[in-house]
């Protein structure tokens, strides 16, 4: 558990001091919202280092020897691990945790809906409580069953040792406990009522809420991006000898298509959210129309990845459907008997 304590407290040292930078330089108040990014940012960063970040892969970056924390039994899953099947591990039981607190916000918003009339939330803050059940339901459905299963199963089933790149694969996971405490967080500092879309104009306008929203859904899509590009490694570069395309199981392909679209769409959501974060915080224009901006270009770019983005939900789930279908019924998908 040491590590955990190290990391917390180095990323809460490391919040204050963003925060602490970002109101010296600039008319930003401490829990103003150029505080909260800068924050954030220096945050995650101590987190990181703390975790176990540091000793595993940073210490390289100026000349030293790494230094190996690894540990048995169940204390190795609470600490800077590079074995695909911890990390595996780690995620599921991260996305079950996720999963049950927004099951429990899902309760709540039937509880409201249950009798005509208000009940227990005004308005605005059903809008709060519904944005925030969809950004934890997406997240689950995003890393639930590819970052879980497909840690722990890909290299298993191709015949690797591991993944192409353990350390960019633990980094991948310990960048999200940051992400869910700043969406816990944010109804501290106002929530965020424009939904898991963020759609403008109301995104740039609505409590500061909406900035740790942003930081917390753009990180979550930079650890998609690193995980994504680890399977789509490690498919191409680590497959057993024999093991051909064409023999590849279909969970295999599924995480294997998933990561893809991961890799290559997630990016467009992340820009969509920082061109928010620059009008909110920077002073552009991209969705004002005052200023010359119009809130269609949010859709236009936010689209590019939400499209896919139900693939790299579903994609997975299938392969896991068709594996046990094909297990059961002892007979082989028909695709392969094509090749």
């Amino acid at each position: 558990m040491w590590p955990l304590i190290r990391g917390t407290v180095s990323g809460i040292v490391g919040y204050l001091i963003g925060a602490l930078l970002a109101t010296v330089t600039t008319s930003s108040t401490f829990s103003g919202e150029f505080a909260l990014v800068l924050g954030f940012a220096f945050g995650l960063m101590g987190w990181l280092f703390g975790i176990g970040m540091w000793n595993a892969w940073g210490r390289q970056w100026v000349g030293l020897p790494t230094k190996s924390e690894d540990a048995d039994g169940w204390r190795r899953y609470f600490r800077f691990n590079t074995d695909h099947k911890v990390i595996g591990g780690q995620y599921l039981v991260t996305m079950l945790v996720v999963f049950l607190l927004a099951g429990l916000v899902a309760v709540a918003i039937r509880a409201e809906l249950a009798s005509p009339g208000q009940s227990f939330f005004a308005p605005d803050t059903y809008n709060k409580v519904m944005s925030m059940h969809g950004i934890l339901m997406i997240a689950v459905a995003v890393a639930g069953i590819l970052g879980a299963f497909g840690n722990y199963l890909v290299p298993l089933m191709i015949g690797a040792d591991d993944m192409a790149f353990p350390r960019i694969n633990a980094l991948g996971f310990w960048m999200i406990p940051p992400v869910a405490v700043a969406l816990l967080a944010a109804p501290l500092v106002g929530s965020f009522n424009a939904g898991w879309t963020s759609y403008p104009p109301l995104s740039v306008l609505n409590a500061d809420g909406q900035v740790l929203f942003n930081v917390a859904v753009i990180t979550f899509g930079l650890s998609s991006i690193l995980g994504g590009l680890n399977i789509v490694a490690t498919v191409i570069t680590m497959r057993a000898p024999g093991m051909t395309w064409w023999k590849l199981p279909i969970f295999v392909w599924a995480a294997f298509a998933a990561s893809i679209l991961s890799l290559t769409v997630t990016q467009f959501f992340a820009a969509s959210l920082i061109m928010i974060l620059l009008d909110r915080i920077a002073g552009t224009t991209w969705f004002g129309a005052p200023g010359g901006g119009t809130a269609l270009l949010y859709e236009h770019v936010f689209w590019f990845y939400s499209h896919p983005a139900v693939y790299i939900m579903v994609l997975p789930g299938m392969g896991v459907i068709l594996e046990i279908i094909a297990h059961f019924s002892r007979k082989p998908l028909f695709a392969y008997k094509a090749s």
